[in-house]
């Protein structure tokens, strides 16, 4: 009697798929909560001197914000980030 070699077993490591892209509005709030905090729609509509309702229609889901209106926070954020970093080493000169 002739033993067969059994095949082996193929182990396929999977890659994790990709985090789902954020959409506009999840993008929107992130941005907004960046900058302002929990309480963000009033100020980010100042900011970007639109009526606070079309950002809360964005945010509603009853309009998409446009892609200029996302690019102007991002450009808003890395502005603030960068005032924070200054701030923080004049103060930390300063005692």
């Amino acid at each position: 009697m002739s033993r067969r070699a059994t095949p082996a077993k193929l182990t396929l490591k999977s890659t994790p798929p990709p985090p789902p892209q954020k959409t506009p509005v999840e993008i929107l709030i992130e941005l907004g909560r960046a900058l302002h905090g929990e309480h963000w729609i009033g100020p980010t509509a100042r900011d970007l001197d639109m009526r606070h309702d079309t950002v809360t229609k964005w945010v509603s889901g009853k309009r998409s914000p446009p892609g200029p209106i996302l690019d102007a926070l991002r450009l808003l954020v890395k502005s603030h980030t960068q005032a924070v970093a200054r701030a923080r080493e004049i103060s930390g000169k300063a005692t």
